[in-house]
């Protein structure tokens, strides 16, 4: 899936009124409307569609061509719409001109296809067809040097995963997609924003030319790499009679058994064979298999409910096949990370299992579905995305239809427990979650145990990254099995990722900036060396000086640590105070005079459509919900961000229970904003235990603030500090009226204002630097 689950990653921001910049919010409020007569079944009619659509497109993505960009990342989505629009407006030297231009800044690391390969391919091949030449032959030259660009050590990994995406099924999928996208938008009435739009686009070109010339692009990568890989779907029985449905990958040339690597998903997304193939030309096996109730497997699905028994039965399937050597390893990522620590579970983990790589894991309970103690919008989205046997990939993408049924349940004052009723959605999984606002033994019983962690003596790899939406759930796995068993073998690689780009290889855009050179790592052949090493006993891979390697932005360089939680020993700590008579500070190194600070905000407002659709942190935002600002003197000198932030705060509330938000903020000398991190508390979950323990209208209580994501940031001499607090209300989660009862149940019919007062004696923040 392409959009990543709840990025509550940190933003680069300018401040509001940069107008000499563009933004990613400037370019994703561009929109097209589909002609309500379009069929979707009707291909001739969709590429005059896209032929029609291609001017506009060219002329919307123009001005992001010419300005300065605010969000580096947005490079290459411009790049990518620019450079569709002008293939279906038959200029091909114009979209070579641009795909090499983009090449400058998105293909520094040639571990990877090259950036807008095919699509480049088929520019050239236009080209040569203008010319009096063949356009066939033209392709397949223009294929041939593309792959030339891949250092070789990965030519023959690329062509594996080329030759499973090259094929006649694989091309009508990507055709198929891109019709739901187009039924999905005519159907919710909606336009097709530039998110999506140029992705549609380049889907069916990709299928026009699959469908016609895959045949000669897969003897272009025979010519490459000669290696071929045997693909076959096998039946694996439950032990309740169930059938699971797999797809086992094997290298055609493997002289003997081999271990096998599973992954037990339930995104049937067919691009199974990227990397199925790559694993099999590597020596191993690799066996994908669906969830039961997804894809072609049996039974019903009920996500995160049913994994651990199934797994220790897959385990149990796989490793008495002839082409396994009795060894099994597992890897894959999000809630294919999460499947993962369900196999480890003592009385369903298999003596088989060797090791396992767990990517970008969801903690069930602890990051999704719900975070902070709060449910939100961002759940049924995706409870929908996943339901039935198939993906419901268009609605998913649809962000227009989205952002609209959010705004309507956030400007109505709607309970969030009829947030499905307001999308017109019904969702068993979703209202099940909802049955259980506290950390009760429902999440308890499927998340891994003390004994569990204890128990776990099998080396595991975790990977993650700094704008990963659930690294809290992969930090929560490695921290849970470093407390309870200190000396495992439990290696971590951290850097400036995303969701995706932790689970496989970095792209050069990540969560919207452009990343260092340096970080771009091959990490799925990290992630196949360390496996060497677990399963075949070969030396451990020389990246892996220490157990946790992390990415310094400010040394342009990796570093180990012999854990993550001990990669720096020194911190910032800083107190609230009242305003310093030199320096007007309000965040001081030493304690200063005690006072307090308060503020009122009436949970009953709403933003307005301007506000709500507006980023995040910009001026109208801040007059909305101005919230307590505390600022530091300048830094004395450079530091680097080393860890998670953490706050302590003495508050008082007038209401039994609030949500509240910080933000630790770096203000450049420039006026430049950078967050560093945000978190979040329902304050009737300050014990930290889970338990729900109403506040005393009025009474100071400690409100700790320990859950902001792990950042590695430069922070440099005479920037400051800021700490911002305020109450919660927007539509990032199901909004706290405070009254005290089942949050997703309640609603105000008239203002309600609530007071948080701060105060300076025993309120702190702590930023880990070194």
């Amino acid at each position: 899936m392409r959009l990543l689950l709840l990025v509550f990653a940190l933003l680069a921001l300018q401040p509001a009124g940069a107008q000499d910049t563009l933004s990613n919010g400037d370019f994703h409020r561009l929109a097209y409307d589909l002609p309500a007569d379009l069929r979707a079944d009707d291909s001739a009619a969709l590429v005059l569609q896209f032929r029609s659509v291609a001017p506009r497109l060219q002329a919307d993505v123009a001005p992001f061509l010419r300005k300065p960009l605010r969000d580096s990342g947005l490079l290459a989505e411009v790049m990518t719409a620019a450079v569709i629009a002008r293939l279906y407006g038959d200029d091909p030297d114009g979209a070579i001109r641009l795909i090499d231009s983009a090449r400058q800044y998105l293909y520094k690391q040639r571990f990877a296809l090259p950036t807008l390969f095919l699509e480049r391919a088929y520019a050239e091949a236009l080209r040569a067809q203008r010319r009096g030449g063949a356009f066939a032959d033209a392709f397949a030259d223009a294929l041939y040097a593309g792959l030339q660009l891949i250092e070789p050590a990965f030519r023959k990994d690329v062509s594996a995963t080329l030759k499973a995406r090259y094929l006649p099924e694989s091309g009508a999928k990507l055709g198929a997609t891109a019709r739901s996208f187009v039924e999905s938008s005519l159907k919710a009435r909606t336009p097709m924003e530039i998110y999506n739009m140029p992705y549609v686009m380049q889907l069916f070109l990709q299928r026009h030319l699959i469908g016609t010339y895959g045949n000669r692009m897969q003897e272009v990568l025979r010519r490459v790499s000669p290696e071929a890989v045997l693909q076959t779907s096998v039946q694996i029985p439950m032990r309740d009679g169930v059938r699971l449905h797999g797809l086992l990958f094997r290298d055609s040339a493997a002289l003997g058994p081999v271990p096998v690597v599973i992954m037990q998903s339930p995104y049937p997304t067919g691009n199974e064979g990227r990397s199925g193939n790559i694993y099999a030309v590597n020596g191993y096996a690799m066996l994908y298999v669906d969830c039961r109730g997804r894809g072609k497997s049996e039974g019903t699905f009920f996500p995160y409910e049913n994994d651990a028994r199934d797994y220790y039965d897959i385990i149990d399937w796989a490793v008495k096949q002839p082409w396994c050597n009795g060894k099994a390893a597992t890897s894959g990522g999000s809630y294919v990370g999460f499947t993962q620590w369900q196999a480890i579970r003592t009385e369903y983990r298999h003596p088989a299992l060797k090791a396992i790589n767990p990517m970008v894991s969801v903690g069930f309970g602890v990051d999704f579905p719900r975070i902070s103690g709060s449910f939100y919008p961002y759940i049924l989205r995706w409870a929908t995305y996943v339901q039935g046997a198939t993906l419901n990939s268009a609605l998913f993408e649809n962000n227009h239809f989205w952002q609209q049924k959010e705004w309507e349940w956030y400007r109505n004052r709607i309970p969030f427990a009829r947030f499905d009723s307001v999308a017109g959605l019904s969702s068993p999984y979703f209202t099940r979650w909802l049955q259980h606002p506290d950390f009760d033994e429902y999440w308890r019983n499927i998340l891994p145990k003390e004994a569990d962690y204890r128990a776990l003596d099998i080396p595991v790899l975790t990977t993650t990254g700094y704008y990963d939406g659930d690294q809290l759930g992969a930090l929560h796995y490695y921290g849970q099995h470093l407390q309870h068993r200190p000396k495992s073998p439990h290696y971590l690689i951290i850097g400036p990722f995303d969701h995706s780009g932790a689970q496989w290889m970095p792209a050069a855009s990540q969560a919207g900036r452009l990343i260092d050179r340096e970080a771009q790592i091959p990490l799925y052949k990290y992630v196949i060396g360390w496996f060497d090493w677990a399963l075949k006993g070969t030396p451990l891979p020389a990246f892996f000086r220490d157990k946790a390697m992390y990415y310094d932005p400010a040394g342009r360089n990796w570093k180990g640590a012999p854990s993550l939680f001990r990669s720096t020993g020194d911190s910032l700590r800083l107190h609230l105070s009242a305003p310093a008579a030199a320096t007007g500070a309000t965040l001081l190194p030493a304690r200063g005079r005690d006072s307090s600070f308060a503020y009122t905000h009436d949970l009953f407002s709403v933003r307005d459509s301007a506000s709500f659709f507006a980023p995040a942190y910009d001026s109208a935002w801040y007059a909305f919900n101005p919230g307590l600002r505390f600022e530091s003197a300048p830094l004395d000198r450079d530091y680097v961000l080393t860890g998670a932030c953490t706050a302590q705060l003495l508050a008082a509330i007038s209401t039994p229970d609030a949500d509240l938000h910080v933000n630790w903020i770096l203000v450049h000398p420039s006026g430049k904003l950078d967050v560093l991190a945000d978190d979040a508390l329902r304050l009737r979950y300050r014990r930290g235990d889970g338990r729900a323990v109403l506040m005393r209208p009025g009474v100071p209580d400690l409100l700790p603030f320990r859950t902001a994501f792990y950042n590695v940031q430069h922070l440099p001499k005479g920037a400051r500090l800021r700490l911002e607090v305020r109450l919660r209300n927007d539509a990032g989660t199901e909004k706290n009226w405070g009254f005290g009862g089942v949050v997703s149940e309640e609603r105000a019919t008239g203002p309600r204002p609530i007071e948080l007062r701060v105060f300076a004696r025993g309120s702190s923040v702590a930023i880990p630097v070194q």
